[in-house]
């Protein structure tokens, strides 16, 4: 998977684990294309909201995700 615009990379695992959560959230299932722009910008959001405050647990879990592709 290549990096999307704003340099978040997501795994295919992850990417997986959005549609599901997204489908029994909503009850919406989504596209691999679709799923790969909102996880995206979830991602960012949460980063920019979070900033360098990011919880430790989730910081280790971003730098594996983006250091898996």
């Amino acid at each position: 998977m290549g990096k999307e615009r704003g340099g978040t990379m997501l795994s295919a695992e992850a990417i997986d684990e959005f549609k599901n959560l997204y489908l029994k959230q909503y009850g919406i299932s989504l596209t691999q294309e679709q799923a790969i722009e909102l996880g995206t910008k979830l991602v960012r959001l949460v980063k920019i909201v979070y900033g360098s405050n990011l919880p430790q647990k989730w910081i280790s879990k971003v730098d594996r995700e983006e250091n898996k592709n």
